[in-house]
């Protein structure tokens, strides 16, 4: 295996500023790999249903809808085929609570005389 000046500066990057996210790393080392760019090539698969620009550990998150297992490994190898995905978690939803509460945000708002 060929060990390239790229390669010695990622070894460096990540040296430097271990904490640093896959985006960081692509922008700090001039390979323009951006949000916009990763959504535009996901967005050519249908099972991906929302794509978030994340804080913390994430630089994005997807909203997958898969049939099963071997479906969400589909899923998952279509994204990476996209050559713009270079790592992936994840979590699997078990039961959802509550979602889409917005009426209860103008009820607050009007509660505490808020706009």
């Amino acid at each position: 295996m060929k060990f390239e000046s790229l390669d010695a500066k990622i070894v460096r990057f990540f040296s430097d500023t271990p904490r640093a996210s896959v985006l960081e790393a692509s922008q700090g080392l001039g390979l323009g790999l951006g949000h916009g760019r990763v959504a535009d090539a996901l967005a050519a698969i249908p099972e991906l249903i929302e794509v978030h620009t994340v804080w913390g550990s994430s630089d994005l998150m997807a909203r997958i809808a898969a049939r099963s297992d071997a479906d969400l490994q589909r899923v998952l190898d279509a994204m990476i085929a996209t050559m713009t995905v270079l790592r992936a978690s994840m979590v699997i939803v078990l039961n959802t609570y509550f979602q889409g509460r917005t009426l209860n945000l103008p009820e607050a708002a009007a509660r505490n005389g808020t706009a």
